[in-house]
């Protein structure tokens, strides 16, 4: 299996990771994956590929949701767009973003399978993790990465 090239875009919270990223994907088009959007303070995932974006944040706890202090989150968006993106995968795509790898995936939830799934296919497209830099290491740690570069908010 060739190394991966893996690269990961990290800041603070609002520091502009996703603003960076939507600046970037609309110059390219070679792009797959997922971003993190609010509207209306509001969380959605929104799918590179196809331009969907689909409603993340639930207003309470249940047994659909994934649940990070006062925030819940559906799961079966997560599963959705997982869905989407691996079906996608052989598109032959330059570069694959997954915006945010969070506390959500640190606790095995989120796009944690996304990521375990693209971390182990034989892929020929880059990955660039978007992550919060006070969980930089710890994701590092977790997905066990060695990423070829690590992009710092501000640019």
């Amino acid at each position: 299996m060739k190394l991966k090239e893996i690269y990961i875009l990290s800041g603070g919270t609002d520091s502009g990771k996703t603003s960076v990223l939507k600046e970037v994907i609309s110059k390219k088009e070679n792009i797959l994956g997922i971003l993190q959007i609010k509207v209306n303070n509001r969380r959605f995932l929104y799918n590179i590929s196809n331009k969907r974006s689909y409603a993340l944040e639930m207003e309470e706890k249940n047994d659909s949701t994934f649940s990070i202090g006062r925030f819940h989150f559906a799961k079966s968006v997560f599963i959705k767009v997982q869905d989407e993106i691996l079906s996608q995968i052989q598109n032959h795509n330059e570069l694959i973003i997954i915006d945010e790898v969070g506390p959500l995936e640190l606790k095995d939830c989120g796009h944690y399978d996304l990521i375990i799934k693209l971390l182990n296919q034989n892929l020929s497209q880059k990955l660039l993790f978007v992550t919060r830099s006070s969980l930089l290491d710890l994701v590092i740690q977790k997905f066990k990465i060695i990423p070829i570069e690590v992009f710092r908010m501000p640019l």
